[in-house]
Parts: C-alpha cells; sequence; structure tokens
C-alpha cells in the first residue's frame, strides 16, 4: 500500500462524500465511486509505477469480491460493495480485506445500535416468533418478509461503516495520527 499525505488526505474527503450522499439518498453515485477509482489508481501509479496499477487493480478486486456476495444476498447495495473496490485502488488488496474486516465490524455495531435505538428488537422478535409458530403449527416454513417500518426492513447508510473500516485501516498503519484525528472531530463535532 503505497500512500502520501496527499492521497489520504483525497480519500478522507471521498469517503466523507460518499456518507455524506448516502445518509441524505441512500445511495452512492456511480460518479463519485468511478473518481475514487481514478485517483486511487492516478496515486498508485505516482507512487509505485506499473506495481502500483496492479495493485490498485487487486484492491479493487478484492473489493468486489468480499462484498458481492452480501450484494447477491440482498444485504448490501451495489453502491457499497462499489464503494469498497473504489476504496482497494488506494489500499491494495491486503489492506482492503482488512478494511472489509473493520467495515463488518462496524457495520455490525452500527445495526446493533440502530436496532436498540428504534425500539425494533421487539417487532423483530414478534416477526420471528411469527414464524416459529407457523412452523411448529404446519411443519411448513414460511417467511414472514419485514414491513418498510420493521428494522429488518430498513436500508442503512452503509457508506459510513465502509468509511469507519477504511479509517481504521489509515489508523492502524499509522497513516493517520489517531490523536489529531481525536481533535478534529472533537473540534467540528463541538459545534453541534
Amino acid at each position: 500500500m503505497e500512500l502520501n499525505s496527499l492521497s489520504v488526505i483525497c480519500l478522507v474527503i471521498f469517503l466523507v462524500v460518499a456518507v455524506a450522499y448516502d445518509l441524505a439518498t441512500h445511495r452512492i453515485p456511480n460518479w463519485l465511486n468511478i473518481t475514487i477509482v481514478c485517483f486511487g489508481a492516478f496515486f498508485q501509479v505516482y507512487l509505485a509505477g506499473i506495481e502500483g496499477l496492479f495493485s490498485a487493480l487487486l484492491g479493487l478486486v478484492a473489493g468486489l469480491c468480499c462484498f458481492l456476495p452480501f450484494y447477491i444476498a440482498g444485504a448490501m447495495g451495489a453502491g457499497d460493495v462499489k464503494l469498497l473496490a473504489a476504496v482497494g485502488c488506494f489500499f491494495g488488496p491486503l489492506p482492503t480485506l482488512q478494511a472489509a474486516i473493520y467495515t463488518l465490524i462496524a457495520g455490525g455495531v452500527m445495526a446493533l445500535i440502530t436496532v436498540l435505538l428504534s425500539g425494533g428488537l421487539a417487532a423483530l422478535a414478534r416477526r420471528y416468533y411469527a414464524m416459529v409458530c407457523i412452523y411448529i403449527g404446519t411443519g411448513k416454513f414460511f417467511y414472514q418478509p419485514p414491513q418498510s417500518t420493521d428494522i429488518a426492513g430498513m436500508k442503512l447508510a452503509y457508506a459510513l461503516p465502509i468509511a469507519l473500516g477504511s479509517v481504521w485501516v489509515l489508523i492502524s498503519r499509522d497513516l493517520i495520527d489517531a490523536t489529531a484525528l481525536q481533535k478534529a472531530l472533537t473540534a467540528v463535532l463541538g459545534g453541534f
């Protein structure tokens, strides 16, 4: 993973834009993902030559392979898959796998917090209880899909966990100073 301070700043800015779009629209635009791919490949080539280009391409493929099964299963949107793949162009393959793991951890925590704060745990329990009762009574499995108002039917803005997972990689590789990041976040969030 070849990154300098300018490439780290660009990546963080792109992640902030992706999170803002996803929170506002529940979509991550293709133009943004394409821009991230182009900048990631550019920085990799600039910093490491042809090896950087291969690293960027392998990172893109790693990002696609990590989240494509979730998209196929209907658990994640295509924009989320493309966002991790785009970030992979900055990271290369191994840090992209690391970012995917951190993203899944952050996404799980975010989903749990969302369920607890929305009071959706009771509705989720009722839905599964009804499915179990039907199975016990009839011997047949009947899937009761969630309502759009149920927590299980809600869409999460997954750009946020992807951004957190990516920043976690940057911090773990000493590309971002965690103390400076904490001070910056405190200054920004202090205004709210």
